[in-house]
């Protein structure tokens, strides 16, 4: 929880949720990540998370960068944060937070994810998981928001919801 009054001032909810839906073409990747990390390689949660690398070197940094933003994505997917089981399963596999799925194509993971939270019945198609709101859209709509608050948290500040909420 925010420890004082001071106004959120990370990065909005809309803009980290861009942020991610531009990481899920390619996945959570270190290129990837490097290119169109924007705003997610500046929250200070995950600045927080760098491990010890050479500033000097690009390489080093992008590493850095990478297993940074992953730690702060694994985090963030948990069931105290995201509540809904489908919605963890899914990101899991579009980010993708599993090694198995790192280098795969988008639609590879989709698939993986239709057949994950099928549960028995018949898969979900990868076009169902990226359009269905329930599906994708959803699940980066929860992490964009627990991101947001994590930051909030990691700064001290109140997290946005808390300043609609007073008003």
């Amino acid at each position: 929880m925010a420890m004082s009054d001071d106004p959120y001032t990370g990065p909005s909810i809309e803009t980290i949720r861009q942020r991610l839906g531009i990481l899920v073409t390619d996945g959570a990747t270190q290129v990837n990540i490097a290119t169109n990390g924007g705003e997610l390689l500046e929250l200070e949660v995950v600045l927080s998370c760098l491990p010890p690398h050479d500033q000097d070197d690009e390489d080093d940094v992008e590493v850095a960068q990478a297993v940074a933003v992953t730690k702060v994505l694994r985090d963030a997917v948990d069931k105290r944060y995201i509540k809904r089981r489908p919605h963890r399963r899914i990101l899991k596999f579009i980010l993708p937070l599993k090694d198995k799925y790192l280098g795969t194509s988008i639609e590879e993971r989709r698939t993986a994810a239709g057949e994950d939270i099928a549960t028995g019945r018949k898969p979900i198609k990868p076009n169902s998981i990226r359009t269905y709101y329930n599906y994708e859209p959803q699940a980066l709509d929860e992490l964009a928001r627990v991101l947001v608050e994590t930051e909030a948290d990691h700064r001290k500040q109140l997290r946005p919801a808390a300043l609609a909420d007073s008003h």
